[in-house]
């Protein structure tokens, strides 16, 4: 989780709809304001720089010497290894001394990946500019690169030994980086030998800021929908067998990243998934323990029911299914229910099976097809996330979401949570939030602005304006007829 007081700035210039956009990310950042204001588009902004893709495109640019910024202690352990087998790199001095030029420089690249990162070629991005300040959050990356073990090889000899081994021992600081046999310039091109040592130090850089970041798109209602195998392998090849078309293949259409890593990571949820294991791992991992809980939570509170697997046994035909109520359990198939199920499937899943403390949640609209109720158990339940060790951003239209918040705030002021728990949907105090863990951006006429005040307070006239407006419509109807 985003530690201590101070926030990641992200800047941002020409971003679709946005002129200009400053944004200081915390442990929950909420993003409100009118449509087509930029919101999903600085949402994704930041999964794009934070999260797999950005770390994956910045190390093939630097492979190919598209950087603007070099990194001497890769380049030298590079060469030590072809001279002598052996180097290894200081990852806590590293970060001290390049985590900040690494992510201004991925920043100034990310304007060039956007496009593919979004699916798209037809938004105007060419005149995008992007700026990143991690400077107080570099110790924080210093002390979260420690409990990271990495080991990972390239290339084997005859006799099974490595050819390039990158190793690095948790809470050591050492990376590293030899060769078993001889010669290994002769055995594998040099350009694989960088990609593999600059692409697990960028890695142990960029994951020492967010394990990971997780994208729930507003798509997300309909990726059940693949949930399940429609038809055995056996039956595919049937069809194929008779098909007497032979007309080219259908184009496939490129999804956007978001879409197809959520995708890609629930159906792995469905081949692979294995709970008992996860429940081993959750009996060390106070947090995760805590996550399969909120999962069982948010089934019970929210959904009124459980996503379970048709098989205990990881099967890559095994079914997503739905079993509808508490008391009288009715299996549905994922294509029949609720459109809310739909969409907090994924995140029901993600809970149980793969989130790990310390990773980015974004989330597209978190009200789509929720009652206002649900909204407001929703937000405790995010609240309560974050407060177990992960980072939430939501771009929301939801005033139940954003007066809660509030509401949430209020009460981890107070002296006595106990007393008021009661009071609030999901009556448990860990929904309370201090008011520093949070930050609110109002998007509008092309800028950003802060609107969450001192008093905890948020200036939310986006939604109040409608409101009062709607009311208003009511009684001037009655003055226009009486003028009549």
């Amino acid at each position: 989780m985003i530690k201590g007081e101070g926030a990641i700035q992200i800047s941002a210039q020409k971003l679709g709809a946005l002129e200009e956009a400053d944004i200081r990310l915390k442990p929950l950042t909420v993003f409100v304001g009118p449509n087509n204001t930029g919101k999903t588009y600085s949402a994704y902004l930041i999964a794009l720089l934070f999260g797999e893709y950005g770390w994956s495109q910045y190390t093939h640019a630097y492979v190919d010497d598209r950087t603007s910024k070099k990194y001497e202690p890769i380049d030298t352990a590079i060469s030590r290894l072809i001279e002598g087998g052996s180097a290894n790199i200081d990852i806590s001095t590293f970060i001290r001394d390049y985590s900040v030029d690494y992510y201004n420089d991925l920043a100034k690249l990310c304007p060039d990946w956007i496009k593919n990162y979004l699916g798209t070629t037809r938004v105007a991005l060419d005149d995008l500019v992007v700026e990143v300040d991690i400077r107080e959050h570099v110790e924080r990356l210093v002390e979260s690169s420690l409990k990271v073990a990495v080991k990972e090889r390239l290339g084997v000899d005859k006799e099974g030994k490595s050819l390039v081994s990158v190793v690095k021992e948790r809470d050591e600081s050492r990376v590293f980086i030899y060769t078993e046999g001889e010669s290994v310039q002769d055995k594998i091109p040099i350009k694989e030998i960088k990609r593999l040592v600059s692409g697990n130090i960028f890695m142990l850089i960029h994951r020492a800021l967010f394990r990971d970041v997780r994208v729930f798109g507003a798509e997300r209602t309909g990726i059940p929908l693949l949930y399940n195998p429609i038809r055995s392998k056996r039956a595919m090849n049937e069809e194929a067998r008779f098909d007497d078309s032979h007309g080219p293949e259908p184009e496939k259409p490129a999804l956007p990243y978001p879409v197809s890593s959520l995708v890609s990571t629930i159906l792995a949820i469905r081949r692979w998934g294995d709970l008992k294991r996860r429940r081993q791992y959750a009996e060390k991992e106070p947090c995760v323990k805590k996550y399969l809980e909120y999962a069982d939570l948010l089934e019970r509170e929210i959904l009124e029911g459980r996503l379970v697997l048709s098989t205990d046994d990881p099967d890559p035909f095994r079914e997503i299914l739905f079993e509808w109520g508490t008391d009288r359990k009715i299996p549905l198939d994922m294509t029949v229910a609720a459109s809310m199920v739909k969409g907090l499937s994924p995140l029901v899943l993600y809970l149980r099976y793969r989130i790990s403390p310390d990773e980015l949640i974004i989330i597209d609209e978190p009200e789509m097809n929720l009652h206002p109720e649900a909204q407001a158990q929703l937000m405790e339940l995010l609240t309560m996330l974050v407060n177990c060790g992960l980072n939430v951003l939501i771009t929301t239209h939801s005033p139940y979401f954003v007066d809660h918040l509030v509401n949430l705030m209020k009460a981890s002021r107070h002296e006595n949570p106990e007393a008021i728990k009661d009071l609030f949907f999901l009556k448990d105090p860990d929904a309370f939030i201090s008011q520093e863990k949070v930050s609110v951006y109002l998007f509008e006429g092309g800028r950003t602005r802060d609107i969450l005040e001192e008093n905890g307070f948020i200036e939310w006239e986006t939604f109040s304006n409608v409101s009062e407006k709607v009311s208003r419509i009511f009684f001037e109807m009655d003055e226009v007829e009486d003028a009549v």
